[in-house]
C-alpha cells in the first residue's frame, strides 16, 4: 500500500481537516505526492508572475491557514509525457469521489467549471484541488 513521504506528511499538516481526511484516504488506493498546502506570499506571488497561478496573495485558497487547497501530483511525477493529463485526471476523479463520500466537494484546476470537460478551460492547472464547501470552522 502506498504511504506519503516526508515532503507529502509535510505539507499535508498545513492542509484544511477536510483535505487531510480526503487524500489520507486516498493515499490508501493510488500512490501520489502532496506538492503543496499553504503558501506564503513570496512562493504566491512567484507563481503568479510566471503565470502558475491566476490569483494574487492572499486571495488563493492556498493562502489559508489551514489551506483550503492541496496540490498533488500521480507518482512517480512526471510531467511531460503523452499521459500526464490523463494521470492527474484520473487523480483529480478519485480524490473528488472520496471527497464526495465523505460530504465535501472539491474543485479541479483542470476542470474549474465542473462540467467534465478540460477543452473549455482557460488556465488548466491540472495538479490543484480546492474546496467547495469547507465549514468556517472544523
Amino acid at each position: 500500500m502506498p504511504e506519503f513521504g516526508p515532503g507529502s506528511k509535510s505539507q499535508r499538516d498545513t492542509l484544511h481537516p477536510l483535505l487531510q481526511k480526503v487524500v489520507d484516504e486516498a493515499i490508501k488506493a493510488y500512490d501520489f505526492k502532496i506538492l503543496q498546502g499553504t503558501r506564503e506570499k513570496d512562493e504566491q506571488e512567484r507563481l503568479y508572475r510566471e503565470r502558475k497561478t491566476m490569483v494574487r496573495w492572499p486571495n488563493g485558497k492556498h493562502n489559508t491557514v489551514p489551506s483550503l487547497a492541496v496540490d498533488v501530483a500521480p507518482y512517480p511525477i512526471d510531467w511531460d509525457s503523452k499521459h500526464a493529463t490523463k494521470k492527474f485526471a484520473y487523480l483529480a476523479g478519485l480524490l473528488a469521489g472520496i471527497a464526495h463520500m465523505q460530504g465535501t466537494q472539491l474543485r479541479w484546476g483542470g476542470d474549474w467549471s465542473g462540467d467534465g470537460r478540460m477543452s473549455d478551460q482557460q488556465f488548466h492547472d491540472l495538479p490543484h484541488l480546492e474546496l467547495l464547501n469547507a465549514p468556517d470552522e472544523e
